[in-house]
């Protein structure tokens, strides 16, 4: 069967060497090169281990995470000049 696929004109002539340096045409190595590919079993990238923490950690609710007081508590007055800022 006859076809047109566009592969790099590098990779083209790369495959062109082989074959002529194997004895074969370039059809020959494409479609042994495609049936290799074709009949290999897939391998799946392992999945990359995701950590787990235990115990406590975040933000808790009674807290305002801005200011760090719980919701609702005036800020501390200010002392000198620092009061008129």
């Amino acid at each position: 069967m006859r076809t047109t696929v566009s592969i790099s004109d590098e990779l083209l002539l790369a495959a062109k060497r082989l074959a002529r340096r194997r004895g074969q045409t370039l059809g020959d190595l494409v479609d042994a090169a495609l049936r290799r590919e074709l009949t290999q079993p897939e391998t799946l990238a392992a999945r990359p281990e995701v950590p787990v923490f235990a115990g406590k950690g975040g933000l808790r609710a009674s807290v305002d995470p801005a200011s760090g007081r719980p919701p609702g508590t005036p800020a501390p007055r200010r002392r000198g000049l620092d009061a008129l800022r």
